[in-house]
């Protein structure tokens, strides 16, 4: 163990050459061809420790941001322990604010996604992270405005971007805010 960073070994197949990955919650995962000597991988780790320690310092940051602190945050069993509470308080937000911005949804769901907050389908489907639950209620409210308004407008262009603005004038702010969080 390298640097007293603990890091599990994958062997795959599949794979040309070695790698290492980083989940959302923090595990250090080296990947490497069966024919590569367990030697040869953990020299390959040690190479890349610097790497590893900037991205789990960055997840450290995205945590320390949620206001639940908890790691367990990014477990299926907490999702399923907060999702009906998430889709109450993400309902009651966009149902307001789909009336603010005049827009009219179909469906809105609750989904426990890596990489995104929300997202908007041509249909008229609404996408929301649970997690949204855990952060600031400004935040909450941007991310709702976001997907509403790509009801209007499918892409991000200036037409979009302009009516965020119209609803929600410090959007930067929270967008900036929201790249360190998932």
């Amino acid at each position: 163990m390298p640097h007293n960073i603990p890091y599990k070994v994958r062997r795959s197949y599949r794979a040309k050459r070695m790698s290492v990955t980083i989940s959302p919650n923090g595990l250090v995962t080296a990947v490497a061809p069966y024919t590569v000597q367990e030697e040869s991988i953990h020299s390959f780790v040690n190479r890349h420790i610097e790497w590893i320690k900037r991205h789990l310092a960055k997840i450290d940051k995205k945590i320390n941001k949620i206001e639940n602190k908890d790691l367990t945050i990014f477990s299926k069993r907490h999702y399923q322990k907060h999702k009906e509470e998430a889709r109450k308080v993400i309902t009651e937000r966009v149902e307001k604010l789909s009336q603010k911005v005049g827009l009219k949804y179909k469906r809105i769901s609750i989904r426990n996604q890596r990489g995104r907050w929300g997202s908007c389908s041509s249909q008229g489907y609404l996408n929301f992270n649970y997690k949204l639950m855990f952060t600031k209620p400004e935040i909450r409210d941007y991310v709702i405005i976001h997907e509403l308004c790509h009801l209007k407008f499918l892409n991000h262009s200036k037409s979009y971007w302009a009516l965020v603005a119209t609803f929600c004038p410090d959007y930067k702010k929270w967008e900036r805010e929201l790249k360190g969080l998932v």
